[in-house]
């Protein structure tokens, strides 16, 4: 497609909401100079995003002034927790709300995978007007239709998916059956490799004005020699001195096509 015609097919196009997934307080000051008007704040992006610290909850507020959706996971690995597990995560959702967050990112699920609609229930009795999203626990799900309707029972407001696949381009098809059988009765967040390239693509096919995005590139960290034998956790097939970050550019990239 040409210029013109890109700008005949977005010129009468609602404004696209871009979350941006966050790891650390310099991720925080790219969305500050990105223009971006919500992010998901997390800590351990290695593993997935855990639940932020205080100190990054705090100063995030402080020099972010659009929409917070706090992570809420207190370890790597799946989504079926423990009862001193979830009581954690109760307490950091208390503390994160305290806080300055406007909602909660969580994923909670049976040992078969299923949704666990007790907890998820329990989480909204507990916080009535917080945005609740569920996060990609979702694309893990046995039969996502019934978990879409249990959580739309559940009083959840968002879904964060990428169709049950690796990424939302190669999900397409599901997130775009999602959105359908949501009927506005929930919000669907597309989300998982999209970028300026396919931001546009995926907007069209899934019929969603809203997408997440991590943007990420991996950086060194010279303190750890890439010979090293030592390693600080993480993958162990990757010197233990990478660790990722937010690509300003890509953002920008991406912010240009959902705004042009």
């Amino acid at each position: 497609m040409d210029l013109l015609g890109k700008r005949r097919t977005t010129m009468f196009r609602k404004p696209i909401t871009v979350e941006l997934c966050v790891g650390g307080i310099d991720d925080v000051h790219v969305a500050v100079a990105s223009g971006i008007s919500r992010i998901e704040l997390n800590s351990g992006m290695a593993v997935g995003g855990l639940t932020p610290s205080a100190a990054l909850t705090t100063i995030a507020r402080h020099v972010f002034q659009g929409q917070i959706i706090a992570m809420v996971r207190p370890r790597e690995g799946g989504f079926c927790y423990s009862i001193a597990e979830y009581q954690q995560m109760i307490a950091d959702a208390e503390f994160l709300l305290a806080n300055g967050c406007d909602g909660l990112a969580v994923g909670f699920l049976n040992s078969d995978r299923s949704v666990d609609i007790d907890r998820c229930s329990e989480f909204r009795h507990r916080f009535p007007q917080t945005t609740l999203v569920f996060h990609r626990a979702f694309d893990v799900v046995p039969d996502w239709r019934t978990a879409l309707e249990q959580l739309v029972g559940a009083g959840f407001n968002r879904i964060l998916t990428s169709g049950g696949k690796r990424t939302a381009i190669e999900g397409l098809d599901q997130i775009q059956a999602c959105q359908s059988q949501a009927a506005s009765r929930i919000e669907i967040l597309p989300g998982g490799g999209i970028r300026a390239g396919n931001v546009l693509h995926v907007i069209q096919q899934a019929g969603c004005q809203q997408i997440h995005t991590s943007a990420r590139i991996s950086r060194f960290d010279s303190t750890i020699p890439a010979t090293s034998e030592i390693h600080f956790g993480g993958d162990l097939s990757q010197p233990s001195g990478n660790y990722g970050a937010v690509s300003l550019k890509a953002v920008q990239d991406l912010m240009m096509e959902v705004s042009s």
